[in-house]
């Protein structure tokens, strides 16, 4: 419930809890309030703190203290053990001054908030009433897992709204009245646009409210209250004649079902489930709304999905192509080394031995004929560069996102680079052997001579470098499991104020893991400086996927961390 501004006898309750533990309420206390406006000077509240029962608070506002936009209140009790209660208020003007500086009219909001709704069930693919089902389901999970009924929680809030259910249903009839009198509709009219809108007739609501009420009475074990059935029989009363009208009026309308019918998206399930203040003040501070966002992750990821898809379309392959090429060349190298050996009817140590021969016959060439050929060498290095750096540049630029795809990229970014730089290579290969008259065997044994290896010698430094890059990129990231963790450090603060850096505290540690109960750890806390610990835990404690860590002292704020492991 909103505090408004410049507004007298406004009630705010609140719970005073033991300092120890933060659950145990505080009873039979005199808690004294402190209020600042604006940032101003702290000033004592003019009205005493009442208490309501088991641990609960009242305190009334005067009119003086909520003349503010921004209203910051401490409760605290110094002759108790109780942690001190802080509270934050942002003060609301009345509708017809946000609707005056905003030149705006509530019709028209109303009309907005329509064409949003319309919106987002299309958009989604769900209707209202799938909504409401969800939350009724989720209503009685909550009540089935606090072990309370919907008559206690009601019964609570007006306690601590210090209002009645008699004065809500005034206020929210004075409301309906004021909007029907600014928009000039009636309740017959907009009663039969929303059942138009949505498909529905009111006997068909009416029928499933009353089954509701009624299960919900049976799963309370409770009836409803004597002032309660009053109260709805003169609603039926009143409501009978609109009704009949109503259903007159709109008996033949049929409303195509497909309007309404979508199913519920990702994000909007994520913004039900969040806190819907700090999503405001987000989109508030960074002056965008939570359509565009939308709109720009959908972007993000269609841009990602088309560079990939182009980079695959560009090199006309697949991984399993690229991969059966590369087995197909590794084949087809040692096959070709078999046959030329076959084919001379020669050894390895024969063909090393004419290559000594042949080179022999160069260096009787005469002065200057090594130069003329390592001239010749660099002059093919260097077209070879020239042919190679626009592509290699342009597959750069094409994969420099592939690396956020996760696992896999590394198989991407090679399956990327293999087509382009083998065709090149392979057709450079082949101009170079047309303009020097030779052939690719012949080539091989000179640059073996030339360098003085041999082909099981390079063979075996690229099996090196691959069992080195597979070794390097193996390594998991994050803290790894089954491994012992030293130094493992955290902060503790203070309780009496939750900021204060807790120094010279005996810190107890226990241990979760994988949702097991806690025990205590091996190794002790040791102090760093400045309210800074730190620990050493075991391998066995490391031993999970999921390790929760809990530091406590009586004097700290607990303090609870959780550690998903790596493999």
């Amino acid at each position: 419930m909103p505090i408004y501004k410049n507004v007298a006898s406004q009630k705010i309750g609140f719970v005073m809890v033991d300092s120890t533990d933060f659950a145990t309420p505080e009873t039979g206390i005199s808690p004294s309030g402190v209020i600042r406006k604006d940032g101003g000077a702290s000033a004592a509240v003019s009205n005493t703190v009442s208490e309501l029962t088991n641990g609960l608070y009242v305190l009334t506002l005067s009119q003086g203290e909520t003349n503010a936009d921004l209203l910051q209140i401490r409760l605290h009790d110094s002759g108790a053990s109780c942690a001190d209660q802080f509270l934050v208020y942002h003060t609301d003007g009345t509708t017809k001054d946000i609707l005056a500086d905003t030149g705006t009219t509530l019709e028209g909001h109303l009309t907005a908030i329509s064409g949003h709704t319309t919106s987002i069930l299309a958009d989604t693919g769900t209707t209202l009433e799938n909504h409401l089902t969800a939350i009724s389901g989720q209503t009685t999970s909550i009540l089935a897992d606090t072990a309370t009924t919907l008559d206690n929680k009601i019964d609570s809030i007006l306690v601590d709204t210090g209002t009645t259910l008699e004065g809500h249903l005034t206020a929210i009839s004075g409301h309906t009245t004021s909007i029907l009198a600014d928009t000039g509709a009636t309740l017959d009219n907009k009663l039969d646009s929303i059942l138009v809108d949505t498909g529905t007739t009111l006997e068909g609501h009416l029928t499933v409210v009353s089954g509701q009420t009624t299960s919900i009475l049976a799963d309370t074990k409770t009836a409803l209250p004597a002032s309660l059935s009053g109260i709805l029989s003169a609603v039926d009363s009143a409501v009978a004649g609109p009704v009949a009208s109503i259903l007159a009026d709109t008996k033949s309308i049929i409303v195509d079902a497909s309007l309404i019918s979508s199913t519920i998206d990702g994000p909007v399930i994520s913004t039900l489930d969040r806190n819907q203040t700090d999503i405001d003040a987000i989109l508030l501070d960074t002056g965008t709304t939570l359509e565009n966002h939308l709109t720009a992750i959908s972007g993000h990821t269609t841009s990602i999905l088309a560079d990939t898809t182009s980079i695959l379309v560009d090199t006309g392959t697949t991984l399993e192509n690229h991969l059966t090429v590369i087995s197909g060349h590794t084949t087809s190298i040692l096959s070709d080394t078999t046959a030329i050996l076959t084919d001379t009817s020669s050894t390895l140590d024969n063909k090393i031995d004419s290559i000594l021969a042949d080179t022999n016959t160069i260096s009787n060439l005469g002065a200057g004929s090594d130069s003329a050929i390592l001239s010749t060498i660099d002059h093919v290095v260097s077209a070879l560069d020239s042919a190679v750096a626009g592509p290699m540049a342009s597959i750069l630029v094409d994969t420099a996102n592939i690396s956020n795809l996760g696992a896999g990229s590394d198989s991407a970014i090679l399956s990327t680079l293999d087509g382009p730089i083998i065709s090149i290579i392979g057709n450079k290969v082949t101009s170079i052997l047309v303009d020097t008259g030779t052939t690719l065997d012949n080539k091989i044994d000179s640059i073996l001579v030339d360098t003085g290896t041999t082909l099981e010698g390079h063979l075996t430094a690229i099996s090196g470098h691959t069992t080195s890059i597979l070794a390097d990129t193996s390594s998991p990231d994050g803290i790894q499991k089954n491994v012992a963790l030293s130094n493992f450090t955290f902060l503790m603060v203070l309780s009496s104020d939750g900021r204060t850096s807790a120094t010279g505290k005996t810190i107890t540690a226990t241990i979760s893991k994988d949702g097991g109960a806690f025990a205590g750890c091996t190794n002790s806390v040791t102090e760093i400086s400045g309210g800074l610990y730190k620990i050493n835990f075991t391998q066995a404690e490391m031993n999970a996927d999921v390790v929760t860590l809990k530091f406590t002292n009586a004097d700290c704020d607990q303090r609870t961390i959780v550690i998903h492991t790596s493999v």
